[in-house]
């Protein structure tokens, strides 16, 4: 794909967050969510992700007090409905599936680096990528072929992703838990990369934030999305095939996760122009905190808000948090500048 597809795609993100078209359903107060379907997708939503993030420990599950973290990991998909709406995947016209954006990423400690992959495809089923033609000669071996083929789906009564390079489901037992896998980036890219299977269960309730799910970003009423987490997600790692470029990732330990999934059709102001995103997790005690701010040219205009979630699970909004960049690294590639930590005041 060349640089300026990928452009547009991640503008046509971009501009769903700003200005959705009409016929998606905005964010609303009154919506109650239900689970596990709405782990699941929401086509009547314009775009939605869901977010896993931790740190990689090389102890067994359990160990993480006594074992110092060896990388930290990101994986995300992001959903973007098609302009024209709710419409089906059918009749050979990709135009109707929803866009699915990943990001992965590692950060290697012990090798100082950041290793990250992104990329994009459609949603798509064997009946997608065929002619109705070539389904009749193979009509005895489409199984086969759906593993072949690697459909590209996300259902939309529980949390089940499938793709190329990515996988994430959450299974009946035990609750609350996940199985995410993802082939692991790589600085020279390889045909058959190594993969990273985390099996994972949360030791805390969902956690609905703002009102019960609602969550505001901005001043307009459907500037918001819906927003839930599992801020304490615990398992464990194990890898397979050849690491390559991550020397310090071992074969298999233990993780410390959290994750977001939010979904909904406008969730910024025209007159914002970027966001600051904080899942804070403390061991002693076990508390966590979800934060963020949503950015314009009016420094006094930023909107912020966040939740902190107490040992039981128990959580309860933040309104009054301080959040400040300090120092500033410039990338010699891009020239962009990004800051080099952060100072965040909560008052007791």
């Amino acid at each position: 794909m060349n640089r300026a597809r990928r452009f547009l795609r991640h503008a046509a993100v971009g501009f769903q967050l700003i200005q959705p078209p009409h016929h998606f359903q905005p964010a609303e107060s009154a919506r109650k969510l239900e689970f596990p379907r709405d782990h699941g997708a929401h086509r009547d939503a314009a775009y939605e992700w869901w977010y896993w993030t931790g740190h990689l420990m090389a102890g067994n599950e359990g160990s993480s007090k006594n074992t110092p973290d060896i990388a930290g990991f990101q994986a995300t998909v992001f959903r973007v409905s098609p302009p024209g709406g709710n419409l089906p995947a059918s009749g050979n016209r990709p135009e109707n599936a929803s866009w699915l954006v990943v990001h992965t990423g590692i950060s290697d400690f012990q090798g100082k680096t950041l290793t990250h992959r992104s990329w994009a495809t459609r949603e798509r089923t064997v009946n997608d990528v065929m002619t109705d033609r070539a389904k009749d000669r193979v009509k005895d071996r489409v199984k086969d072929l759906e593993k072949d083929l690697m459909p590209v789906r996300v259902d939309d009564t529980r949390l089940a992703i499938e793709m190329p390079g990515l996988s994430a489901t959450m299974p009946a037992t035990p609750p609350d838990s996940f199985r995410l896998s993802f082939d692991l980036p790589q600085k020279i890219p390889a045909r058959s990369p190594p993969r990273i299977e985390m099996r994972l269960t949360s030791r805390k309730p969902l956690t609905l934030h703002g009102d019960n799910g609602y969550s505001r970003k901005g001043p307009c009423p459907t500037c918001a999305s819906h927003y839930s987490s599992y801020s304490r997600l615990d398992g464990t790692f194990s890898i397979s095939g050849v690491q390559g470029s991550l020397p310090g990732l071992p074969g298999s330990g233990s993780v410390a996760g959290w994750y977001d999934h939010e979904f909904g059709s406008q969730s910024i102001d025209p007159a914002q122009t970027g966001w600051d995103w904080f899942s804070i997790q403390l061991d002693k005690p076990a508390v966590e905190i979800m934060l963020f701010q949503v950015r314009g040219s009016d420094p006094a205009k930023t909107w912020r808000a966040g939740t902190f979630i107490d040992e039981k699970g128990i959580a309860r909004p933040v309104t009054d948090a301080e959040i400040y960049p300090e120092g500033a690294w410039t990338s010699a590639r891009s020239k962009g500048k990004y800051p080099r930590a952060w100072t965040v005041k909560i008052p007791s």
